[in-house]
């Protein structure tokens, strides 16, 4: 299990979406749990604001994803 903080702006280089989106910044709780051999479940929660000025800024997602390793 993680928690880290992003902050994702125009200069971000190959950042992923699946937390963060760009131009947002905020928390990010994230955990692997390996279910099975080779079967690793992940989810990721994201909970910020935008970077630009908005009435209404408050960005969340929540991401899941179930991996098969072989």
């Amino acid at each position: 299990a993680y928690v880290s903080y992003r902050y994702l702006g125009g200069a971000s280089v190959f950042a992923t979406q699946d937390g963060a989106l760009f131009g947002s910044k905020g928390i990010e709780l994230g955990t692997n749990y390996t279910l099975w051999n080779n079967v690793v479940l992940s989810a990721k929660y994201f909970k910020g604001k935008t970077l630009e000025k908005q009435p209404d800024d408050k960005v969340q997602k929540l991401f899941g994803r179930v991996e098969f390793l072989f």
